[in-house]
């Protein structure tokens, strides 16, 4: 037991983790251009992206999404 560490934390920390890793693994498996404008993925590119990182296309455009509400939400501020 780690002091000041709820039970279930340490679970969670996995799985956050876990998911930072698959999206670093994204993000490293693009190609400079495509990281500085996302615009330019296609699906041929997804794909390509997807089997590099080990992830299915849906997660590649799950992150895009992601990545483009952020973006919508620091123009807005």
């Amino acid at each position: 037991k780690t002091p000041g560490v709820k039970p279930g934390q340490h679970a969670d920390a996995k799985v956050y983790e876990k998911a930072l890793a698959r999206t670093e693994g994204m993000v490293r498996s693009m190609t400079k251009k495509e990281r500085r404008r996302p615009e330019i993925l296609n699906y041929s590119r997804k794909v390509r992206i997807a089997k590099g990182s080990g992830t299915s296309v849906e997660a590649v455009n799950r992150l895009l999404k992601q990545f483009d509400q952020v973006n919508k939400m620091m123009k807005q501020l």
